[in-house]
């Protein structure tokens, strides 16, 4: 504790005085004065006090100078908070004669009181310390306001995002200030009066989210519309049966709380048990100013609530939208899907149809396709697709409507309806679905054209590949004409000279026309189609029938052939009269290779443990770099009048069978062609 030191005498001028005029001068002085004054020597013991004191402290005058230093300490210390603190205080004062001390000591009094407190020392004319003045000054008002003052500004400092720890806050700080009271902040609902925020409730009480407005101390101030109070509610009979007095809460003060309209919506007050204490003046201000401070945080609520509100709206329509965004999406994709799948086009129109009336804000989807015929595919909601050629459909609400064009052609149009007015969203996403019904109508319209193209093409190709057998077997032909002619001669040698010998004669007429019919039978059904049936066979002979047929070409070209082979079946799975054909292709293809001079060619056959190899090769002329790239294409020909088939019909049946076809070839040295086919499981390695 820091001692303020006094300087000298004290500045008072005094006339000469008998003693008994010095007592009645000093009995005045004391009695003038509204400050409670203690006159001490220096060991404690009071010499003089004035009636204010004694009515601060609550005891009399006379007591206060005939008690001794204990005797008048042990009177006062029920009313010190903290008695220790106050003894030890004292001792310091009193140590230091010189020093002053100035502070403020509450009371433990009811009502509550604070005392301004001030010690100064009292010295002779010499400078000498010869006692100790206190003065007290009753400042509980002072407090109260400063108190006041300072909680409004705390809460009026304070801020939440959300307005209820605002209002707890209030009632909370309206506890604190008015101890023992129970602080509401009430909202009126019709004819309830609901409670918002609660402090200062005690603990064993029931809960209760409010009160009935007929039933409340609140109704007074709201019909009053200003601040009402209620000092005593025992001393009036319209209180006795409403529901705080029941509950011996007699004492009250509510301020209104007002509405952005200028309308009242709810009070602001506290109740306590305090009958007859009167409310001061600072304490209404105080109330007052939190209702204005609660009711503008009353209007922020609303503004708050009407935000959130409509934030939550448009957080619903962004998430509808989204939904239905995704939806359109799932929509094209699975058409996206449907352009894949092999489907009859009506099917496909009839199942983008469904989808699309499947989005959850359309009603009813027609979409009418131009064509040779014209076609209309309509559907509501969770109905069946219904086709016609009609377009007299009845909408109910809004339709959206939209010609679809691709590729400079009109192909149709998409017809929505929609129950409720559209909004730009769905605006835009029925432009998107229009852009891609678009896509799936010029898709399947030029699959359409395609498929036509496709069979036509086959048809041609299928054409020009007999067209390229004829060209082969007629090239046969000629050289089996050779063949025929010694058939024939000998026959007719046979029979000129079977008179002699008969039987003989007659058997090998029947060998000779084996023979022929052999020849016969294999150019017919080299030339003539027939559908694929595979079997188990042998290539082995499979090659030695195609050498046999081919012989007489290679003859009269002057070219020489050989098979080797390795021993067992070489068994596969395939079509005999296409592996012919094959393997015929590659022959007269080696056959044009060598020609004019003649050369050789061989085949060698092999097995692995998955396929059977092939392998031809000639000695010709070999092939171009630049041709053997497109070797296998169709219509292209290293020959001035050849198709361009025969190499791409192989590789065609190679495939078919679900092997490959290669070619090697160097200019001037001749040409290889390798053939694998997956070897038959069920024959013998």
């Amino acid at each position: 504790m820091d001692l303020a030191r006094n300087q000298g005498p004290p500045k008072v001028a005094i006339r000469s005085l008998v003693g008994a005029d010095t007592s009645a001068v000093l009995g005045a002085i004391l009695s003038a004065t509204d400050y409670g004054v203690l006159y001490t020597d220096l060991n404690h013991v009071a010499l003089a006090c004035n009636s204010r004191f004694s009515e601060l402290w609550g005891v009399e005058p006379d007591q206060v100078v005939q008690a001794n230093v204990e005797e008048l300490r042990e009177r006062v210390r029920a009313l010190i908070p903290d008695v220790k603190r106050w003894e030890t205080l004292l001792e310091e004062i009193y140590s230091d004669p010189f020093g002053t001390y100035e502070d403020e000591q509450p009371l433990n009094s009811e009502p509550r009181k604070v005392l301004k407190r001030f010690s100064g020392p009292v010295l002779e004319e010499t400078g000498r310390p010869i006692g100790r003045l206190w003065t007290f000054r009753d400042i509980t008002k002072e407090v109260r306001a400063r108190e006041l003052s300072s909680a409004l500004n705390q809460v009026n400092l304070f801020f939440a995002a959300d307005p209820n720890e605002v209002y707890q806050h209030v009632v909370d700080t309206m506890a604190r200030q008015f101890p023992g009271a129970v602080a509401l902040l009430s909202i009126q609902v019709g004819e309830f009066l609901e409670f918002r925020a609660a402090a200062g409730v005690p603990a064993d009480a029931p809960a209760i989210r409010g009160n009935d407005y007929d039933q409340s101390y609140c109704q007074y101030a709201i019909e009053a519309r200003s601040l009402s109070k209620i000092i005593d509610a025992t001393a009036d009979a319209k209180y006795a049966n409403l529901l705080p007095r029941r509950l011996g809460l007699t004492r009250y003060m509510g301020v209104p709380l007002y509405g952005e309209d200028g309308e009242v919506i709810g009070t602001l007050c506290v109740i306590d048990a305090n009958s007859g204490v009167l409310f001061e003046p600072d304490e209404e201000r105080f109330l007052s100013t939190l209702g204005v401070r609660v009711s503008s945080e009353l209007a922020r609520e609303r503004h708050v609530t009407e935000r959130i509100a409509q934030k939550q709206v448009e957080i619903a329509e962004r998430e509808q939208s989204l939904a239905v965004t995704k939806e359109v999406l799932a929509v094209m994709n699975r058409s996206f899907g449907l352009m894949r799948e092999e489907l009859d086009v009506s099917l496909r129109y009839g199942e983008f149809v469904r989808s699309l009336a499947g989005i959850s804000v359309f009603e009813s989807v027609e979409l009418a396709v131009n064509g040779p015929v014209q076609q209309s595919f309509h559907s509501e909601r969770g109905g069946q697709v219904s086709v016609s050629s009609s377009r007299d459909v009845a909408y109910v609400g809004h339709v959206l409507e939209r010609t679809l064009l691709a590729g400079g052609r009109t192909l149709g149009a998409l017809r929505i309806g929609t129950t409720n007015e559209p909004t730009p969203l769905i605006e835009a996403l029925f432009e998107a679905l229009a852009e891609h019904a678009s896509l799936v109508v010029f898709t399947a319209t030029l699959q359409q054209d395609l498929n036509r193209a496709d069979s036509e093409l086959r048809r041609t190709q299928e054409k020009l590949l007999q067209s390229e057998k004829l060209s082969i077997v007629g090239t046969l032909a000629a050289a089996t004409a050779h063949d025929i002619r010694n058939i024939l001669f000998a026959l007719s040698l046979e029979l000129s000279m079977g008179a002699s010998e008969p039987e003989r004669a007659l058997m090998s007429v029947r060998s000779h026309l084996d023979r022929f019919a052999v020849l016969a039978h294999r150019l017919l059904s080299y030339a003539k189609p027939r559908l694929v049936a595979k079997e188990p066979l042998s290539v082995n002979e499979v090659i030695e029938r195609v050498l046999s047929l081919t012989a007489s070409q290679l003859s009269v070209s002057n070219v020489q052939s050989s098979f080797s082979s390795r021993p067992g079946a070489c068994l596969v799975m395939g079509d005999v009269h296409q592996l012919e054909h094959l393997f015929v292709n590659l022959v007269m293809n080696a056959v044009q290779a060598v020609e004019p001079s003649g050369g050789r060619i061989e085949f060698d056959l092999s097995q692995t443990s998955e396929s059977v190899l092939v392998m031809v090769s000639d000695n010709g002329k070999g092939i171009d770099a630049e041709v053997l790239d497109r070797l296998f294409e169709p219509f292209s020909s290293t020959r001035e009048n050849g198709f361009g088939l025969g190499l791409f019909s192989c590789k065609r049946i190679v495939e078919e069978h679900g092997g490959t076809i290669q070619v090697m070839s160097e200019k001037g040295k001749g040409s290889c062609f390798h053939v694998a086919l997956p070897a038959y499981a069920g024959g013998p390695s």
